[in-house]
C-alpha cells in the first residue's frame, strides 16, 4: 500500500453505485514477462519468467474460451460442479459461491471474463457484479499494456490498484500542491516495506490526516475512473484469493 492511516477514514465516496470504504489503492510491482507464444502447429513456447509462475497452477485444465484476442483455460478439481449451486429461493438466478464454507481453497474461481469491446463493457460489467452483490477482484488489462484492479465486496470498492507512475501516491500529492517533485525525491528514499509515504509525509507533519485520506480517495477515484475508460482490451472478475491477504488498512 502507498499509505498505512488509522482506521476510520472519511466515508461515501460515491462512483457508479460504489462507496468507498476507506484508504486501499496502490501500484503493482514491477510487472514480469507474460508472454507465451503459440506457433502454427499449436505448441508453446513460454518465457522462463513465465514458466516458473506456471508451476504454482500445475494441474489439469480445459480451454474455454478462444474468443478472437483471448483465451481462457479452467482448472479442473475434484468435487467443482458443487461450488457453483444454485441457491434454493425464489430467485433461481442466484448463485451461491462457495466463498462461506470454505469449498475454494483452491485459489480465486473466475466469475466472468471477457474482451473489452468498447467503453460500454466495463459500465454493464461492474453494473451485474454490484447488481448481484458480487465480491471478488476486477483485474483490466487495456490494450495498451496498462494494468489496473478493483476489489469489491458487496457492491462497495474496498481497493483499487495500477501498474501506471501517474496512480501513485506521490504524484497525487504533487497534483494537490503537498509536495514539490524534488521533495517527493527525497521521501521517497525514506520509504520502506514497512514506513511507507503516507507514514513518511505524516511524521514529517507535511499534511494531516484528513488531507492524505482526501488525497487516497482520490487516487482511489481516479483509478476507478481509469478503469471505466478503457475502450479495449481483455478482463475478469474472479472470488476473491484466500490466500491473498485482505488489505492491512482498517476498511470499514
Amino acid at each position: 500500500m502507498e499509505a498505512v492511516a488509522a482506521a476510520n477514514p472519511p466515508r461515501g465516496l460515491g462512483l457508479a453505485g460504489f462507496s468507498v470504504h476507506g484508504p486501499g489503492p496502490t501500484k503493482f510491482d514491477a510487472v514480469p514477462s507474460e508472454r507465451i507464444t503459440i506457433d502454427a502447429e499449436g505448441a508453446l513456447d513460454v518465457d522462463p519468467e513465465v514458466r516458473g509462475r506456471l508451476r504454482a497452477h500445475a494441474g489439469p485444465y480445459r480451454l474455454v474460451s478462444e474468443a478472437p484476442g483471448m483465451l481462457l483455460l479452467r482448472r479442473e478439481l475434484p468435487g467443482e460442479e458443487d461450488i457453483l449451486v444454485p441457491v434454493a429461493d425464489e430467485d433461481e438466478d442466484d448463485l451461491d459461491l462457495g466463498l462461506e464454507d470454505g469449498q475454494l481453497d483452491a485459489g480465486a474461481r473466475v466469475v466472468l471474463a471477457g474482451e473489452i469491446l468498447n467503453r460500454m463493457t466495463l459500465f454493464q460489467m461492474i453494473e451485474i457484479i454490484a447488481e448481484r452483490s458480487f465480491q471478488g477482484d476486477l483485474v483490466v488489462h487495456g490494450a495498451d499494456g496498462t494494468t489496473l484492479q478493483l476489489r469489491i465486496a458487496q457492491g462497495a470498492l474496498e481497493d483499487a490498484r495500477s501498474d501506471l507512475d501517474e496512480d501513485r501516491l506521490g504524484q497525487v500529492l504533487v497534483r494537490e500542491g503537498y509536495l514539490s517533485a524534488d521533495q517527493l525525491t527525497e521521501l521517497l528514499w525514506e520509504v520502506t516495506p514497512q514506513r511507507r509515504l503516507g507514514d513518511v509525509c505524516l511524521d514529517r507533519d507535511l499534511l494531516g490526516r484528513e488531507a492524505l485520506f482526501a488525497c487516497l480517495r482520490r487516487q482511489t477515484e481516479g483509478i476507478f475512473y481509469r478503469t471505466l475508460m478503457v475502450a479495449h482490451g481483455s478482463f475478469v472478475f474472479t472470488t476473491p484469493d484466500p490466500r491473498r491477504p485482505s488489505s492491512a488498512l482498517g476498511l470499514h
